[in-house]
């Protein structure tokens, strides 16, 4: 289900590199909320009743399996498709147009906590991570 054409191997493993500085800073989630908020006023309350310290586990777990599934990891493609449903229209209702919204704010956080960030790196993020956003996108 993945469009992999235009990522490669090398898109895949420095992504993950560059993952793993980023959870090197403990305000990494912390700071990606932040610059969800800062995306959109409707953003910010979507969060208002939410369990931050559980969301900031589920928002790590969640990037890692998108990167795992631009990688072709059928385990990390079962993940998406299950947070794609809770995602869905008749769960948290995340739409459609929201989603470039998470990724633009993922990609800022990932310039703010990685000290090795440079464009070329920030255009992997958004090729890598596509695939994963587009199945969640698709299941609204």
């Amino acid at each position: 289900m993945t469009n992999q054409d235009h990522i490669t191997p090398q898109d895949v493993e420095a992504v993950r590199l560059s993952f793993e500085r980023c959870k090197t800073h403990a305000e990494f989630s912390d700071t990606f909320y932040d610059n969800l908020a800062l995306q959109s006023a409707e953003i910010g309350p979507m969060f208002a009743a939410t369990n931050m310290i559980k969301q900031n586990q589920l928002l790590r777990v969640g990037i890692q399996n998108l990167i795992e599934f631009a990688g072709g990891d059928p385990a990390a493609e079962a993940e998406i498709r299950r947070l794609a449903d809770l995602h869905d229209r008749s769960h948290h209702a995340t739409r459609p147009d929201l989603y470039p919204l998470w990724v633009n704010a993922l990609v800022i956080t990932v310039d703010e906590t990685d000290a090795e960030a440079t464009s070329a790196l920030s255009e992997a993020w958004r090729r890598v991570v596509a695939p994963g956003i587009a199945l969640m996108s698709s299941a609204y």
